[in-house]
Formats: structure tokens, C-alpha cells, sequence
């Protein structure tokens, strides 16, 4: 069972995310945040509009879980989602999604009483998933895209 550290940790972790992503990306310009810099790999650009995607995907799953008795969590391709053209080009829409998604999820999670973490539903291809293992993929998934993106960087120079 979660503990009250445990969700203060995961709070603070998705109320930095937008600032670590300004950090590293604020002094970029648009073909350098395009350019596939790795092979096989995702631009700077098509992380971030990725992490405001999916980041919108689990907030809704978090909304989902703590509203509606056992509800089925719809998966997603994110390979295909990154190729649609709103997955290209400036990022100051999803930066901007991403401040205000982060805000309003650290809101919520940090309200939350500990037994609801142990809420659950079902994902069709993760079978039985609860509040605490959505919550805590969402912290998470943020750091691993700081880490990709740093990796892209890393390759840029």
C-alpha cells in the first residue's frame, strides 16, 4: 500500500516535469527539436508532444479509476500517435498542455486518501491495474522522456 511519502514523492516528481523540460529544451529552435538525431529514435519535438499525449491518457485513467467501478483502460499506439502532423513542429502547445495537466494531476493525487490507490480496473493488455500503479507510471513517465531527451541531446553535439 502506498504511504503518505510515497504520494508526496509522486507529487513533487510530476509538479517538476515541466520545468526539467524547459531546462532542457527552451534553447532549441524548431529544426533542432525535428531532427532525428538518433536512428530508430524519436525527435525532441515528438517526445514532448508524446509525453502531452500520454500524459493526458493517464490522467484520464487516474480520473477513470477513482470515478467508475472497474473500468476497462483503453490502450494506445504510441508509435502511430507520434506520426500524426500535430507530432511535428513547435512545442509550446504541449509544453503548455503538460504545465497545466501536471498541475491538475499533483491537485488530484495529492487529495487522494491512501486506500484509494487501491482502486482497479482492467486494461486489456496489462490485465488488472490499480490507482497506485497508474499514479505511479505517470510520475515515471515524464523521467523516462527527461532521460530520452537527454540521450538526443547528448547525440546532437
Amino acid at each position: 500500500m502506498l504511504t503518505a511519502s510515497e504520494r508526496d514523492a509522486l507529487v513533487a516528481t510530476i509538479l517538476h516535469l515541466p520545468a526539467q523540460l524547459h531546462a532542457l529544451v527552451d534553447r532549441l529552435d524548431l529544426e533542432q527539436l525535428n531532427t532525428a538525431y538518433i536512428s530508430n529514435e524519436w525527435t525532441i519535438a515528438q517526445n514532448i508532444h508524446h509525453l502531452a499525449d500520454t500524459q493526458m491518457t493517464l490522467f484520464i485513467r487516474i480520473k477513470l479509476l477513482l470515478l467508475e467501478d472497474y473500468p476497462t483502460l483503453k490502450p494506445f499506439d504510441q508509435d502511430t500517435w507520434v506520426t500524426t502532423v500535430d507530432s511535428v513542429g513547435p512545442i509550446e502547445t504541449s509544453l503548455t498542455i503538460l504545465q497545466g495537466l501536471q498541475e491538475r494531476a499533483a491537485t488530484l493525487v495529492n487529495s487522494l486518501d491512501l486506500a484509494s490507490f487501491e482502486r482497479t480496473g482492467w486494461h486489456p493488455e496489462n490485465g488488472e491495474t490499480t490507482l497506485e500503479q497508474v499514479v505511479r507510471y505517470y510520475a515515471r513517465h515524464g523521467e523516462l522522456h527527461l532521460e530520452q531527451i537527454g540521450q538526443v541531446l547528448a547525440a546532437a553535439k
